[in-house]
């Protein structure tokens, strides 16, 4: 019929507090949404929350497996999923030519990433034994020279 049976809109009303759901390894930027004395007349309410990555560690430790004692320790620093640069390569080879033979390296030669475990933070473990050459009437090897040339070992 086109009557208007009434025009009184009720009073601005108060939602609940949206809380931004917890993503490991990440922190929301706005930790909680409230919807507050709202309108009739309100337009709608979207919130876009963004989270960034949070702060992460790791650690490799280089250890004498045969001593136990620890070569040298790199620590890295990165965030939440990311790449980290860091391969266990060039240290390696160092190790190598210093005359240290490869036993074991826990990041299988992998790029690290950071993981999402705020708190806990990464540790990979590259142990090293001596490395050794048989020398004998056979393979006397020559005076003066290295035993291991290339491997940086003494003579």
């Amino acid at each position: 019929t086109g009557e208007v049976l009434s025009t009184e809109w009720s009073k601005n009303q108060d939602f609940k507090d949206v809380v931004s759901p917890d993503v490991t390894g990440y922190t929301p930027r706005v930790k909680t949404v409230s919807n507050k004395n709202v309108a009739h007349d309100a337009q709608n309410i979207d919130v876009v929350v963004i989270y960034d990555a949070d702060a992460q560690k790791a650690k490799v430790a280089y250890i004498d497996d045969k001593t136990g004692k620890t070569l040298k320790t790199d620590s890295l620093t990165g965030v939440t999923n990311t790449k980290s640069g860091y391969t266990t390569a060039d240290s390696i080879k160092t190790y190598q030519a210093l005359g240290y033979k490869l036993v074991s390296d826990d990041t299988k030669g992998a790029e690290i990433v950071f993981d999402n475990e705020d708190g806990k933070d990464q540790s990979y473990t590259v142990k090293f034994i001596h490395d050794t050459i048989t020398v004998d009437p056979e393979n006397p090897g020559k005076p003066g020279e290295p035993i291991n040339p290339g491997k940086g070992s003494a003579v």
